[in-house]
Order: C-alpha cells, then structure tokens, then sequence
C-alpha cells in the first residue's frame, strides 16, 4: 500500500513537473445507468379548439319570372268606309291662281276661286266666288262676288250677293237674289229678290219677296202646287135658294 500511494504521489509530482495533467489521461469514470438523468418530457399542447365556422344563411329563393303574357294576334282593323255626309263635309278648293279647262264632278264641296272653263257638278255644296264658263249643278250654290256664264241648277237653296252675276237660266228649290241674272228664273218655293237686284227675263216661283230698289223686266208668275190654275177656280157659285 506504501509503495501504490508513493507511485502516485510520484505520478502528480512527475505531471506537475512535466505540466500535465493527470486528470486529462485519466480515464473518465462511467456513470452508472442509474445515474443518468432521465429525458425531461416536453409538455403536451393542450389542443386549441378550432372556431367554429358561422352558419351561412340559406340562399333565398330566387324570384320566378313571371311568365310574360302572350301577345294578342293583332287583327287588322279594316278600312272605316267613308260614309256620304264625310264625303260631302270634305271640301276641294280650286284657288284663284288656278285656271281649269275641262268639266268638274265631284261628291266633295267644293270651292272655287280660280277660273273654271267646263261644266261643275256636286252632289254636296258649292261656293264660288270666281268664274265658271259652264252649267253648275249642286246642292246648295252660294255665290260671293262670282260669274256664272251658263245654267244654274241647284237642288237645295241658292244665294247671290251683290257683287254676283249669272248669264243663263236658274231652278231652285229656293233662292235670296241680291245680284243680276239675265235669264229666267224657276223656284219652286219661294224666292226673296233683294234691293241691289236687277233680273232681265221672267221669274216664276211660289212665292215672290221683293225689296224697295230691285229691277225685274220680265214676267212675274206665283205658283202653287196645292191649287190648280184653271177655269173652274173663277166659276160663280149659284146660291141656294131659301
């Protein structure tokens, strides 16, 4: 045991003379299994619950279309037929700076300011206040300052102002004279002859008005449909005896 103990001693004096270290060569003393610390366990992570996704609200419905309404079949309405008193209100204007050779027919009224070399004729009514050359057949004629070379017949009433002339012939159903007329004259209700009036042929109506100032050279005869004028009205009634 002395010598074991010197030998040592003279170890560590050898290394501290020589500078080692005699713990560095020294072998390292196994620890012991059971003292070896035991691995620390890393602590469990409690698991974090995951937020819960929010309910979508259910889609609404999308609206239906309402069906759209079937297109009624257009029907074509027929053409309105012009009936006589549309086409007798309708009105045909021949203007003053018109100048119409040839006859006139229509079922229109018509007015005339221009000049007319033909015949004119309507079934409706008749102004004139320019020139005809040619017989006028109308419902009713009013003349305002017109000339009338030709016969007049007019089926209705007829008027003449003043400042109207008529070369020809007239038949009327009746008549308001207050121009000039060279021709007969044939009303067969009454006629009413004005003052500024001069008539040159004869006159021969129902019943005849004429004013203070008219002319008439001609014959004047009254007519009535009701009476017939004939020998038997003038016969003397024998009285009866008592």
């Amino acid at each position: 045991m002395a010598r074991k103990r010197q030998s040592n001693f003279s170890i560590a004096l050898d290394e501290l003379i020589n500078g080692k270290d005699s713990s560095a060569e020294a072998p390292k003393a196994e620890t012991p299994a059971a003292t070896k610390a035991a691995p620390v366990a890393a602590p469990k992570a409690e698991p974090v619950a995951a937020p819960k996704p929010e309910p979508k609200p259910a889609p609404k419905p999308e609206p239906k279309p309402e069906p759209k309404p079937t297109p009624k079949p257009v029907v074509k309405a027929e053409p309105k037929k012009t009936t006589e008193e549309e086409i007798a209100a309708m009105e045909t204007l021949i203007n003053a700076d018109t100048i119409i050779n040839g006859s006139i027919v229509s079922k229109n009224a018509l007015r005339v300011l221009g000049t007319v070399e033909g015949d004119v004729s309507t079934t409706s009514t008749m102004d004139v206040s320019g020139d005809i050359t040619g017989k006028i057949v109308a419902k009713e004629l009013n003349l305002a300052s017109g000339t009338v070379e030709g016969n007049v017949n007019c089926v209705e009433h007829m008027t003449m102002d003043s400042s109207s002339m008529i070369l020809g012939d007239i038949e009327a159903k009746e008549l308001v004279l207050d121009g000039k007329v060279k021709g007969n004259v044939n009303v067969g209700g009454a006629v009413i002859i004005k003052s500024n009036s001069v008539v040159l042929g004869d006159i021969n109506a129902a019943t005849i008005q004429m004013e203070q100032g008219s002319t008439v050279c001609g014959k004047l005869s009254i007519t009535s449909s009701e009476k017939k004028l004939d020998d038997s009205l003038f016969t003397r009634k024998k009285k009866k005896n008592a």
